[in-house]
């Protein structure tokens, strides 16, 4: 929030709180894994085929949401640049902070937090296939 009010009013940050912030930022998505990596450490990986939920919402958040937001943006005539980054945008894993929500939210449900963990590691996985799938609807659009 702040960074956005300073942002809009053009205020210059002094180069080391700047520094600061950008390299905190830098390693949320590199924690986020590492959070991953814990939770599902100890969790059995069988646990995923027993839990169609991650398998769905996997799929829902590379290839359903993608097609969603393609759909509407080809209805309303968006120029084709535009179309490309957004699809991009969609087409991207699960955020890897996701299981950090489960431990603030819920600590108590390890069944959550695994869940969440799958997803992640799931999704990044599977974009491997399927952000070239994007990219070849992309170039025949």
């Amino acid at each position: 929030k702040e960074r956005i009010f300073f942002y809009v009013l053009q205020i210059q940050l002094p180069g080391v709180i700047n520094d600061a912030l950008v390299s905190i930022g830098n390693i949320a998505s590199p924690l986020g894994l590492m959070l991953c990596g814990t939770i599902i450490a100890d969790a059995d990986w069988r646990g995923v085929l027993k839990k169609p939920a991650v398998l769905w919402a996997t799929l829902a958040r590379l290839l359903l949401m993608p097609a969603v937001v393609l759909g509407v943006m080809l209805l309303m005539r968006v120029d084709k640049m535009i179309i490309n980054s957004v699809i991009f945008f969609f087409a991207m894993p699960m955020a890897s902070l996701q299981p950090m929500y489960y431990l603030r939210y819920n600590p108590d449900s390890v069944e959550g937090r695994e869940a969440s963990g799958f997803m992640v590691i799931l999704s990044t996985f599977l974009c491997i296939f399927t952000i070239p799938i994007w990219a070849t609807v992309m170039q025949h659009i």
